[in-house]
């Protein structure tokens, strides 16, 4: 289902402005088990949804900062997911008919995955205050 989606955001310009905050939704709503790769995924892409959700940058400046955290070097600590991942997904994203729908599905559960980490929200800003 995410390919079928990310494949019409990639191909279907009037859907495209969504492909990032999708990316980073399903990313943080399926964060995988402890490990250096996983836990660097999860900070980028909470990054990634705190930058477009909270401090309103676009996608260019959200993308150079998400490469940045994504640096080799970096280390990131493992965030314990919560419990729920938030209402939304990928299939509610599926189901939206037309690009403004699709557009705003998305944004709805884009915010609403960035809400389910909140316990974890102070670190991400913290990372990028620092960057």
């Amino acid at each position: 289902m995410y390919n079928e989606v990310l494949g019409r955001q990639m191909t279907d310009v009037s859907y495209g402005r969504a492909r990032l905050l999708s990316v980073n939704a399903y990313a943080v709503q399926h964060p995988g088990h402890r490990g250096r790769r996983t836990a660097q995924s999860v900070a980028v892409h909470l990054a990634g949804l705190c930058l477009a959700l909270e401090r309103d940058a676009d996608d260019a400046t959200i993308t150079r900062r998400m490469s940045g955290l994504a640096d080799a070097r970096s280390e990131h600590p493992w965030l314990e997911p919560p419990t729920s991942l938030g209402e939304l997904t990928i299939l509610d994203v599926a189901r939206a008919r037309g690009a403004d729908e699709h557009a705003e599905v998305v944004r709805r559960w884009a915010r609403g995955s960035w809400g389910a980490w909140g316990e974890h929200h102070d670190i991400v800003r913290a990372w990028l205050d620092a960057g």
